[in-house]
């Protein structure tokens, strides 16, 4: 039986593409006092990273507004196609983890237009800045192909998405590969990250550089898109370790037409995965039939999740955006 869902906010403000109509809002991150949302535009061959202040007279479920009007966004040109965006401080200074470097993986075998992240970059928000292009972004995760210190390219990445622990002690990363056979989730301290980005002073290789952060890794047996409820990831998050060991994973999925869900897996960095069809689906009154899509969600509390959701028209293209909250209680 699907589980409910229920709103939590509103996004206005975000202004409609050349097109005329909305862009979905491709991860929208709540935090204490701010909340961000990543939306990408023409094949996200660039996107634009909105500020939003939280509601001071904030009600559980009472359907909160969020403006985004008030700041002016920044321009990521080159970054591709991503969910990650993940916000954590370091050295008294607010850095997100931000998927870049977009290249058209998808083209040959799917058709698909679309740039994709393939490397991971740290961030400041700075306020109407534009970045040209990805190399502009001076501290990247690069040879994500080597990650976990192979010597050997383990193939050419399709896409990468990254979530921090709730404690933001730990960055968990997920790649996934053109051939859909390699995916693999690995774990990294993220201060020892950090550290060598300042060793460094600008990318951080990581079969070398990276090394010193490294946890354990895990490979995902077949497609990982095959495995989930909904063959699609439209974001992912990661909990504390637990006292077993483990940590909890949970991959939001669901494009147009398909009931949205999130699944809850468990990753141990002694190199397993499970439950990677644990899911459950998702319900609420007022979604319209077979016109919502599934964004990305987030670890919000101890008791909930939340979890993004794009209304579409009749016509397809996107009319609204919104937040809803989800008890984590659900997969017990």
């Amino acid at each position: 039986m699907a589980q409910p869902a229920y709103r939590k906010y509103t996004l206005t403000g975000l202004p409609k593409g050349t097109d005329g109509y909305d862009r979905v809002a491709q991860k929208t991150l709540i935090s204490k006092t701010k909340a961000y949302v990543l939306q990408v535009y023409d094949n996200a061959s660039y996107s634009k990273l909105w500020m939003a202040d939280l509601p001071t007279d904030e009600k559980e479920d009472s359907n909160n507004t969020l403006d985004f009007s008030k700041y002016h966004p920044m321009t990521l040109k080159g970054f591709g196609h991503g969910q990650t965006l993940e916000l954590y401080t370091y050295n008294n200074t607010d850095y997100f983890w931000i998927g870049t470097k977009g290249v058209q993986t998808r083209l040959e075998k799917y058709n698909d237009n679309d740039f994709w992240g393939t490397q991971l970059g740290r961030m400041t928000f700075q306020e109407g800045m534009t970045y040209e292009n990805a190399e502009q972004l001076p501290n990247r995760l690069t040879y994500l192909t080597r990650i976990a210190g192979n010597t050997k390219s383990t193939g050419s990445i399709e896409r990468v998405e990254a979530a921090l622990t709730s404690d933001t002690k730990h960055l968990l990363i997920l790649t996934v590969n053109v051939d859909h056979s390699k995916a693999r989730l690995s774990m990294y301290k993220n201060k020892d990250l950090n550290d060598a980005f300042e060793r460094t002073g600008g990318t951080v290789e990581m079969d070398t550089d990276g090394m010193s952060a490294f946890e354990g890794t895990a490979s995902i047996p077949g497609s990982i898109y095959l495995q989930m409820r909904n063959p699609s990831i439209q974001g992912i998050d990661v909990s504390n370790r637990t006292k077993n060991g483990n940590y909890l994973v949970y991959i939001s999925g669901g494009k147009v037409k398909q009931t949205p869900s999130i699944t809850r897996a468990t990753f141990n960095t002694n190199g397993t995965i499970r439950g990677l069809g644990n899911y459950q689906l998702l319900r609420n009154t007022y979604w319209p039939a077979n016109r919502t899509e599934t964004e990305a969600v987030q670890i919000y509390s101890a008791t909930n999740l939340l979890l993004g959701i794009a209304y579409h028209d009749t016509s397809g293209h996107t009319s609204d955006n919104y937040v809803y909250r989800i008890a984590k209680n659900v997969f017990d």
